[in-house]
């Protein structure tokens, strides 16, 4: 209170007195000196605080070593948009983890670490939607089909996923990704897809799906001999 900032500090130091600490901690922090407000709440234990105040001041290297004791997810997201905003990357993205806010781990993954396979399988554990669509703009960018079609497909944009199948002849990709489910639009619209391009077995096995067994059974039957324990 009569301005000499060292001297206090210093003494509340030596003294080791966690509620001192943090009494003086708290002062110096109105007064907007976060630099000595933050050693200060680290020596008092809190440890949150302390690396807020590190993080509010740019102070990234005093705040490291704290954010192993911080387990606000509003703290880490914050020293990770700081380190993004510096070019840190792979620390963005582990503090990104640490905040479990798994889209931005998907998106630094793709656009900085060029580790996509990580990021793929991310997505498919977590089963994000924002995620999966992040990683189907990449694969689209990155002409890798396959993989295109099942990331739109977890992102909820069935139309897009099987429109893409059909254009590039991946059927058997959506196919996989549509599994066991008896969506009979989506079965149909296999079925006509096959039917038009004279895959008459394939097409009759999703007629079947649908109930469609007249039209099935006519299908297997033009396939000949090679069909018939399937018909």
């Amino acid at each position: 209170q009569l301005g000499d900032l060292a001297r206090g500090v210093t003494i509340a130091k030596q003294l080791r007195d966690e509620r001192l600490c943090k009494d003086c901690a708290a002062s110096l922090e109105s007064m907007k000196q976060f630099t000595e407000a933050a050693e200060l709440y680290e020596m008092a234990g809190l440890f949150e605080k302390a690396a807020a105040l590190h993080i509010q001041d740019l102070n990234f290297e005093a705040a490291a070593p704290l954010m192993k004791k911080v387990s606000t997810p509003k703290l880490h997201q914050q020293y990770a948009k700081a380190k993004e905003g510096r070019g840190a990357y792979r620390e963005a993205m582990q503090a990104y983890e640490a905040a479990r806010d798994g889209d931005n781990v998907v998106r630094i993954l793709l656009d900085h670490l060029n580790e996509p396979q990580r990021a793929f399988q991310i997505v498919r554990e977590t089963q994000s939607v924002s995620g999966a669509l992040l990683v189907a703009k990449y694969c689209e960018k990155q002409r890798n089909i396959r993989a295109g079609i099942e990331f739109l497909f977890l992102a909820n944009q069935d139309d897009e996923a099987f429109k893409m199948a059909c254009q590039h002849d991946e059927m058997e990709v959506y196919e996989k990704v549509l599994g066991d489910t008896e969506d009979k639009k989506r079965h149909i619209q296999i079925a006509e897809h096959y039917e038009k391009k004279n895959m008459l077995a394939k097409a009759a096995k999703h007629y079947g799906i649908c109930d469609e067994y007249s039209t099935a059974l006519k299908l297997y039957l033009k396939c000949g001999e090679r069909e018939l324990d399937a018909a």
